[in-house]
């Protein structure tokens, strides 16, 4: 903590003159004031970021499972005749509508699959540290905590049951609740209403290698998002694009008429709205009415892995919330507020339990139209042994922020605890922290057990942080004093410092001269450095909406890009014919011989294929074909040529003529004397 000021009369000569200089330099500068913070030209549209995202997640998921399963295709005929050698893959997605109502066997998987999420602690956990007993004994925090969500077992029990009972047929209609549900003419929700989507996907890979190993992951993307205006889509109603007389004719059970002439007095009713001026079925607006929108968006996946006694896992989930609420006409203006809690887990351990490390960590963030906030941060890193030592390390910070304006982080407090079998050893600590920005520069000192060498250095001021709140909401933290906690670390990074208790044993005031270095080199500060940055912190704030807007546009085209070409691969994969017996093994236990030697193996699946020895049965000398000498040629002589009296007919040499016809083979052997052929 910092001394008081000396007396003016008692200041040092470099004090005064450094507190001379800083007012010469206030005095001939035009810049003394902090800088404002600038206001976006475009500000990010959260709530269509946060859509896009959630759809590239679907489309990463979608081509992944596609490719996955193209791939299997082939890999997995191969692994089942490897009796084990290879390990068996598999993979699944899926994507159920949530405001299809009459989907009642989508709706209870969705609700199962929400409600069965694993806990962090469920598949990491090497992430929560074990206690160490004097003596030795050691306590598993995770073995003690639920892996599920409490209650779990009874909600899947309802759902098994609502399950049951829309899959059990009507014993009247010879069909299920389900199916009746289901032929209702009820169009989706989120058709009808524009704008409106509730979805669930889910995803799920795994590999089994037996006695070696297994892995599983598991993804699931949950997205919220309503309109601000209810406009509504009539055309997906189908009653209402028949004629009256059919529509009537169909609620009656009777077969609809097709009369021309009634039809074209009595036409749909979407046909009727189609012809008023300024009312389009397709997108009817019921006017007067603007509600706040929000878009909730719920990723979350964890995965798990064995092999050789060695195992790994990884949980993460990212609940995130933009609401956006309309103006009050003489109340409020329009604004919007989004936040964002990522959560992440992973571990990893030695076989045998003799080694475990993880880390869990959670950030309360708050993206803003200039950058992000944090107002809470936790971290959590852990080592456990079989041995009774361990350490763990818990990490505590606030208001950190990034931002266009500047840069504001700190370290926050930490305690690493020392688990030993005879007593933890804690030690308290922090790395300290810096802003700077425009508006100026700070250093926040490390510390131990909150004690720090130095004060805390500021130049200038902290980076701003706006949170967009409605009209006087910003004015009204402002008069009560609580802007500053926005950018001042609730969790300071010291407590004391010792050039702050240094006049408590007659030294001098340290404090008080580094204080008055503050105020002198602040001026300088802004109109050098601060000069420097405020065009660059000007262009930053411009460019961040559209950066951030196209940054949830580009990976969702390169997400969509993605899915085709996983889709195409995992289609030619599919195709590909995998080999049914290339790791067959061949039965050699009985020797071979002479009867056996040389023969062809019949081939099982092929039915074409006749055993030689079912030929062989087969034939008697009765129908043994014998072969025949072939049938000599019959000569045939040409005509002979005639010459003219004065040309001489040249004379050619002819091979002596043979009347002899080749000799017939022998008879054949008798039937019984045939072996078969040899290969």
């Amino acid at each position: 903590m910092r001394g008081q000021h000396r007396k003016p009369l008692k200041k040092s000569t470099v004090t005064r003159a450094a507190t001379t200089a800083g007012a010469l330099a206030a005095t001939a500068t035009l810049a003394l004031s902090t800088p404002n913070l600038a206001t976006a030209a475009t500000a990010p549209n959260h709530s269509q970021v946060i859509s896009d995202f959630s759809h590239a997640l679907d489309n990463f998921l979608s081509g992944a499972n596609s490719a996955n399963q193209g791939g299997n295709s082939i890999w997995n005929p191969i692994a089942e005749q490897s009796g084990g050698i290879l390990p068996i893959l598999r993979s699944d997605y899926k994507k159920t509508d949530l405001t299809n109502l009459t989907d009642i066997s989508g709706l209870i998987s969705a609700l199962k699959d929400i409600v069965e999420m694993d806990l962090p602690w469920g598949t990491t956990p090497g992430a929560l540290p074990d206690i160490v007993l004097p003596g030795g004994q050691t306590i598993n925090v995770a073995d003690i905590l639920p892996g599920k969500l409490p209650g779990v077992e009874a909600l899947t029990g309802v759902l098994d049951l609502l399950d049951g009972l829309f899959t059990y047929p009507v014993p009247i209609l010879g069909v299920t609740l389900g199916e009746v549900i289901g032929n209702l003419p009820i169009p989706a929700l989120g058709n009808l209403i524009k704008g409106l989507e509730i979805t669930h996907s889910s995803y799920e890979s795994g590999w089994d290698w037996g006695a070696l190993g297994a892995g599983k992951t598991d993804i699931q993307n949950n997205l919220i998002k309503t309109p601000g205006q209810l406009i509504l889509d009539l055309t997906t109603i189908d009653i209402l694009n028949k004629p009256l007389t059919s529509a009537l004719l169909a609620q009656l059970g009777l077969p609809s008429l097709d009369i021309p002439l009634i039809g074209g007095l009595l036409p749909s009713i979407n046909g009727i709205l189609g012809n008023v001026p300024g009312v389009d079925p397709g997108n009817f607006e019921l006017p007067g009415i603007n509600l706040p929108t929000a878009t909730v968006w719920v990723p979350q996946g964890s995965g798990q892995y064995n092999l050789l006694g060695f195992n790994s896992g990884w949980w993460a989930a990212v609940p995130t919330a933009a609401l956006a609420f309309p103006a009050i006409p003489g109340v409020s203006d329009p604004f919007d507020l989004t936040v964002s809690v990522p959560i992440t887990s992973v571990s990893a351990g030695l076989p045998f339990g003799l080694a475990e490390a993880g880390n869990m960590h959670m950030t309360v963030m708050m993206p803003l139209d200039n950058g992000l906030y944090s107002p809470l941060e936790f971290d959590m890193t852990n080592v456990n042994t079989a041995f009774g030592f361990g350490v763990t390390n818990i990490n505590i910070k606030s208001n950190n922020y990034l931002g266009t304006n500047g840069i504001n982080v700190n370290n926050g407090q930490n305690v690493l605890l020392l688990q030993n079998p005879l007593l933890p050893i804690p030690i308290v600590y922090s790395l300290g922290g810096f802003n700077v920005g425009p508006a100026g520069a700070g250093i926040y000192m490390p510390s131990l057990f909150g004690v720090a060498l130095l004060p805390d250095l500021q130049l200038g001021d902290k980076p701003a942080v706006k949170l967009g709140l409605p009209r006087g909401a910003d004015d009204a933290l402002a008069a009560l004093g609580l802007d500053a906690l926005l950018n001042n670390p609730l969790v300071p990074t010291s407590l004391l410092n010792v050039t702050g208790l240094l006049p408590l044993i007659g030294l001098p005031n340290v404090n008080g001269f580094i204080g008055d270095a503050e105020a002198a080199l602040s001026p300088f500060y802004l109109n050098t450095i601060g000069a420097l940055l405020s065009p660059l912190s000007s262009f930053a704030t411009e460019q961040y909406g559209p950066f951030i807007n196209g940054t949830g546009t580009n990976i969702l085209k390169a997400s969509e890009m993605f899915k085709d070409i996983a889709e195409k691969l995992g289609g030619t994969l599919s195709d590909v014919q995998a080999p049914t017996n290339l790791l067959a093994t061949q039965d050699v236990s009985s020797a071979v011989d002479d009867t056996t030697a040389g023969r062809h193996t019949v081939d099982p699946s092929n039915p074409d294929q006749i055993p030689f020895a079912d030929i062989k049965a087969n034939l008697t000398p009765e129908t043994a074909v014998t072969p025949t000498a072939p049938e000599p040629i019959p000569d045939t002589q040409a005509p002979p040529v005639e010459f003219p009296a004065d040309v001489v007919p040249p004379v050619v040499d002819q091979a002596p003529a043979t009347s002899d016809a080749p000799a017939a083979p022998a008879d054949l052997a008798p039937v019984s004397d045939l072996t078969e052929p040899a290969a």
